[in-house]
Order: C-alpha cells, then sequence, then structure tokens
C-alpha cells in the first residue's frame, strides 16, 4: 500500500485540508497541537478502524467539575461543527487506485470506497473497509490479530508507546510480541504439518514398493521391446492391406453407383415395356377390330363409291396398321436391350461377389 493524499474536513484542527503525499521517507514535524497526530489517527481510524486509547469513551473532568464522555465521532469532529470527512486515497501494489471516504456525525458515521475512479461499495460499513485493506495489504492469512492492533503495533507507535512493551511482565511480552508475529499461527502450521509429514511418510513407503515391482518389470522390456517392433511392423503391413481394401472398396462403391443407376434404368424401361405391352394389346384389339372392318369393307368395296367417308377411314386404319407395326418393332428392340441389360446386371454382381 502507497498513501498518495489524505484529505480532512472539519476534522479537529482541519477545516478543509488536503495533504500530498510524495514518494520516499516523509516527516511531518509542527508545533504541539497543529495536527500531526490527527493526520496519523485519521489514516487509523478511516482504514484500521483505529480508536486512540484515550479517546474510548474516558470520562474527562470539564473546568466546571462535570464529567463528560465523549465517544470517538465527537473527539474526531472540529469544535462547533456536526458532520466531518476523512478522504483517505492510496494505492495497492498492482497499481489499483483506491479512495476510501469516512463520513463522521455527532451519531453515526459511514464508509464508502472508490477504485480507479469508481465506486466500488457505498456504505459497505467498517468491517467491510477492513476486510479491503487485509486484501490489499495481502494480510488476510499471514496475520491474526485485528488491524487495529496491526495498526497500532506495526504501522504506527505513537509518542511515548514506543518502549511499552519492554516495560511489560514477561507473559505480556510473550503475548504482545506473539500476536504481532503471528506465533499460534506458526504453532498450528508445525502442529498441521505432522500429519503432512506423516501422510508424505506413507507415500513414500508406497513409492518404493512400487519401485521394487516396476524393478522387475524393467527386466523383461529389452524383450517387450522386440515384441513390439514385431507387432508395429504387423501393424504396419496390416495398415497397407487395409489402404488397398480401401482403395478397392472406394472402386466397388463407385461401380455399385453405376449399378445402382442401371437398375433404376432397367426399371424404367420395364415400366415403359409393360406400358407399350398395354398400348400394343389396346392396338391389336383394334387391329382385330380393324381387320373385321376390312374384311367388311373388302365386301362392301362395289358399294365404296357412294360412301367416300367409309373409304377415309380406311386409310386411316391402313396408316394405324403401320404405326403398330413400328410399335411392334420397338417393342421387340426393347426386349433385346432389356435382356442385354439384365446378363451385364448378374455379370456385374457376380464379379461384386467375388471381390467381397
Amino acid at each position: 500500500m502507497k498513501l498518495k493524499s489524505i484529505n480532512l474536513k472539519n476534522i479537529r484542527t482541519f477545516k478543509d485540508e488536503k495533504i500530498d503525499l510524495g514518494t520516499g521517507t516523509i516527516s511531518a514535524t509542527g508545533d504541539n497541537g497543529s495536527g500531526k497526530t490527527t493526520i496519523i489517527e485519521s489514516i487509523g481510524h478511516a482504514l484500521f478502524g483505529y480508536d486512540p486509547e484515550y479517546r474510548r469513551g474516558e470520562s474527562i473532568k470539564l473546568p466546571n467539575g462535570q464529567e463528560y464522555s465523549p465517544n470517538v465521532r465527537n473527539m474526531f469532529l472540529r469544535k462547533g461543527t456536526k458532520t466531518g470527512e476523512i478522504h483517505i486515497n492510496f494505492e495497492d501494489d498492482m497499481g489499483g487506485d483506491f479512495l476510501v471516504v469516512n463520513k463522521i456525525t455527532s451519531t453515526a458515521q459511514e464508509w464508502e470506497i472508490y477504485r480507479n475512479g469508481m465506486i466500488k461499495d457505498q456504505d459497505p460499513g467498517k468491517q467491510g473497509i477492513l476486510n479491503e485493506v487485509r486484501n490489499v495489504l495481502n494480510i488476510k492469512d499471514s496475520y491474526r490479530g485485528t488491524l487495529e492492533n496491526y495498526f497500532s503495533h506495526i504501522v504506527t507507535v505513537l509518542q511515548g508507546e514506543i518502549v511499552d512493551p519492554f516495560l511489560k511482565s514477561q507473559q505480556k511480552r510473550k503475548d504482545y510480541f506473539d500476536e504481532i508475529l503471528g506465533i499460534s499461527y506458526y504453532r498450528d502450521a508445525e502442529r498441521d504439518f505432522v500429519h503432512v509429514k506423516n501422510y508424505f511418510s506413507e507415500i513414500l513407503q508406497s513409492l518404493r514398493e512400487d519401485i521394487k515391482e516396476l524393478t522387475g518389470a524393467v527386466e523383461s522390456l529389452p524383450e517387450k521391446r522386440k515384441n513390439l517392433q514385431k507387432r508395429k511392423k504387423e501393424i504396419k503391413n496390416l495398415q497397407n492391406k487395409v489402404d488397398s481394401l480401401e482403395d478397392i472398396l472406394e472402386d466397388l462403391t463407385k461401380r455399385k453407383k453405376k449399378l445402382d443407376g442401371l437398375e433404376k434404368e432397367i426399371n424404367d424401361l420395364e415400366k415403359e415395356k409393360e406400358k407399350i405391352i398395354t398400348k400394343i394389346n389396346a392396338l391389336q384389339k383394334q387391329l382385330e377390330k380393324a381387320k373385321e372392318r376390312r374384311n367388311e369393307c373388302e365386301e362392301a368395296r362395289n358399294l365404296a363409291n357412294k360412301l367416300k367417308k367409309d373409304a377415309k377411314n380406311y386409310e386411316k386404319l391402313e396408316k394405324e396398321l403401320e404405326n403398330i407395326q413400328t410399335l411392334l418393332d420397338k417393342k421387340n428392340k426393347l426386349e433385346n436391350k432389356l435382356g442385354e441389360s439384365k446378363t451385364q446386371l448378374r455379370e456385374w454382381e457376380c464379379r461384386a461377389d467375388e471381390l467381397k
């Protein structure tokens, strides 16, 4: 975390003051009462939940003899004001820009968090701010104490308090530094590590047994490698055969498509043949009728001069007979072609069966 600026509005001696912090070591100097401690305590209060010990509800004796027990909010507010604000602008290790705004009144206080100029959380409460600061400082797991103690014991030490821990009794000194250094965390880690050590010891023993078994298996590897090479050659030969058969299969597939086309053509010819046969049968019947009529016409040829219309019909029937004869010739040709196609189809089917 790198502090960039502090803005105090109606906070004790500060009416509206922004303090920009540069890089490197910064020294705050000034007369007593100029606000040096206020700056430090404002940072601690807004970011770490720190309340100065001498302001935690301790009674103050007023000049008139009455006792006054102030709360932290009243002690931060500038005299004569009802509201105040603490603005802390800082940057995390990743370069993220944060602004924490702590708004204080005589009866309550609230927080706002902004990240890179955008509001991240409005009024997250004191605990929300503390959680965010823990994440920014990356001390969520490494430090088990409160952030208030982290600020007062590690981040800053107020005047007259730097030697206080060393003046405590031995047990209190131990408790004090154990919390700062997170000794209990390391004790827990040491205790938990015993289970980890035992766990990995069991794994190590299991691995040793596996190594013994694998050692025997490794001795037979040369013979297995020879067999593997032999199998690889066999697989390669089989693959070549498969490739050859795939080529044959592809050729047969093409032929089958042709045969399917011929079969369709044959079926179409069969249908056409049936139509022609039906038509021929009908024409034959007409022919028979025409022959009968022809005979009748021959018998009545002497009367034909009177019946010109019948003569024209006769000529028409003659032409129909010629058409019928043409259809009969076409039928014979189609039957011959159909027989040839069936013969060729049977030959291709036999060849296909032989190639399977």
